[in-house]
């Protein structure tokens, strides 16, 4: 579970959770207090109060002043043990670094009913700030109101007072947000480039939701709405948008999960992402043996306890909305084909590399199928993984070496706009008969793809043109290895339409053939026309 499960979105008035953080106090007398320009500085940074109103609270002024100036870490925990307020009230603070090289503003800050360790709401009208990038180009940052409701304060107290870490420590049952703007410059254009050179990025609405049990979050959902960036028009990206009818980036965030602590197991409901016009990804799974430190360590520890829980079930949900159609006409236009026609070429490539990457399982020649009724329907596809023993261990998938050795633990399942997509059915025994031998039909001329597809998993054999053995084995996954005399080097392939293109490594340029396959002979044709003819080797039959 990714670190996501524990948003913590109030970090922007850090500063301020130290006037905020509370215990149990004892009763007493309650009074009014009002202060002005206060300013507590840490080593990194520095938090100026113009003005605020402590009212009905049980610390003196004395207190509350030293509280927000001077007070250590250990004189604030006391003084942060004993403290009551029916409202702190801010009506302008300013947080930013030591050297005063960028700040933020918040306006209107309140926090209500401040008792025992509880924050009933801690809200901010709007917030506003501005600094500089590395290179000295200008950021700023505004946002609308936030409200955070149920600010539980006593762990962060706790550290407060002997001097551990603080981060992470404040607990909410809810965070929202809104109207959030967020320009800084793109380095790789000029800032005088027509339209300048500002990436906007920007946020409508965020909600964050989450009930605990004890200090561990059990259940926490996430909307993050309206999230847009606009680059720079005359930025390669941005031009590049502008090509395909595009001002921008849109998309909406969503997560649901819920823990189990007595089961040590999690449900993710989803984690999806949407971009309107364009496609969504959604995420869901099961997941068991994982230990509350995944939602709550430190970042070593919460890797560790992840790789230690087991991956019970997922699935990953893909939805085209758009995309798939700009990607193949914008693809078909390059290589002046039509649409048709390099959907025909992709699904002949997914027919002969699926089965291949799998080494022969089943499981490629139902992800070649899931693949075809995706292109003739561009609709949706999902894929299914699930342990076929039961859970699967993260430690033992990331030990994994390789597709094929995966598939020994997992059973994976596709599914179409149009269904489940499936391997073939094994075909039943035919009856046995009796037949005169015939001599075997002459064999037929393969080219393009159908001709690579020979080759793959096989080897070929020929000479240099030092008249050197030469042999060369392609693998499944698009290495090869060739041996040459006595030497062997590595390479890449990869498919451009109906041509094989190879480099080798230590070089730089690759070449593409034009293949054909007869019988067990293998013809490599460059594009200068020139021609070389290979022995097919069933297998890796040098041992590459």
């Amino acid at each position: 579970m990714p670190p996501l499960m524990s948003p913590r979105p109030w970090s922007l008035v850090a500063p301020l959770a130290i006037a905020l953080a509370f215990t149990v106090a004892p009763a007493a007398a309650q009074s009014d207090i009002a202060l002005d320009n206060l300013t507590t500085t840490t080593e990194k940074s520095k938090f100026t109060v113009k003005h605020v109103d402590f009212i009905g609270t049980n610390i003196t002024a004395d207190e509350a002043t030293k509280l927000l100036t001077s007070a250590t870490r250990e004189e604030a925990a006391a003084i942060l043990a004993k403290l009551e307020a029916k409202q702190i009230v801010i009506p302008e603070a300013t947080v930013g670094p030591v050297d005063n090289s960028g700040a933020v503003r918040l306006r209107n800050l309140r926090a209500t009913d401040v008792s025992k360790g509880v924050a009933a709401r801690l809200s901010l009208d709007s917030f506003e700030g501005d600094g500089k990038d590395k290179t000295g180009g200008p950021v700023t940052l505004k946002g609308g109101a936030v409200t955070i409701d149920k600010l539980e304060a006593e762990p962060f107290l706790v550290a407060l007072k002997s001097g551990g870490a603080l981060e992470g420590l404040l607990k909410a049952s809810r965070v929202a947000f809104n109207a959030v703007e967020i320009t800084a410059p793109d380095k790789d254009t000029p800032a005088d480039a027509p339209g300048g050179n500002l990436v906007k990025l920007t946020m409508s609405s965020f909600v964050a939701e989450q009930t605990y049990e004890g200090d561990t979050p059990a259940r926490t959902t996430l909307s993050a709405n309206g999230l847009t960036v606009q680059l720079p028009k005359a930025s390669k990206a941005g031009a590049s948008l502008a090509a395909e009818g595009y001002e921008r980036i849109e998309g909406n965030l969503r997560f649901a999960g819920v823990y189990d602590p007595a089961q040590r197991a999690y449900n993710l409901d989803e984690m999806s992402v949407e971009s309107p016009g364009l496609a969504s990804l959604r995420l869901r799974g099961k997941f068991s043996d994982v230990g509350a430190s995944v939602l709550t360590g430190k970042a070593e520890t919460r890797a560790a306890a992840l790789a230690a829980s087991s991956i019970g079930a997922l699935e990953l949900r893909l939805v085209n909305g758009g995309a798939f159609e700009k990607i193949i006409a914008r693809a078909a236009k390059d290589r002046n084909k039509t649409p048709a026609q390099l959907a025909a070429e992709w699904k002949a490539a997914a027919g002969m590399l699926a089965p291949a990457l799998a080494g022969g399982d089943p499981v490629g020649a139902a992800a070649a199928d899931a693949i075809g009724k995706f292109l003739d329907n561009p609709k949706s596809l999902t894929v299914a993984v699930k342990g076929k023993a039961g859970p699967v261990k993260v430690v033992d998938l990331i030990a994994t070496p390789n597709p094929m050795a995966l598939l020994k633990k997992v059973d994976v399942a596709f599914f179409t706009e149009g269904g489940q997509a499936t391997a073939p059915a094994a075909k039943p025994a035919a009856p046995t008969v009796v037949q005169v031998p015939q001599a075997a039909p002459p064999p037929s001329k393969l080219t393009g793809l159908q001709a690579w597809a020979a080759l793959v998993g096989n080897t070929v054999a020929g000479k240099d043109s030092d008249d050197e053995p030469l042999f060369e084995f392609y693998k499944p996954d698009g290495a090869l290895k060739q041996l040459n005399g006595d030497t062997v080097t590595s390479g890449k392939w990869v498919l451009r339409g109906q041509k094989v293109c190879i480099v080798y490594s230590g070089e730089n340029d690759e070449t593409c053939y034009q293949v054909e396959v007869f019988g067990d002979a293998a013809t490599f044709t460059d594009d200068d026309g020139d021609g070389q003819r290979y022995k097919i080797l069933q297998g890796n039959a040098k041992g590459l």
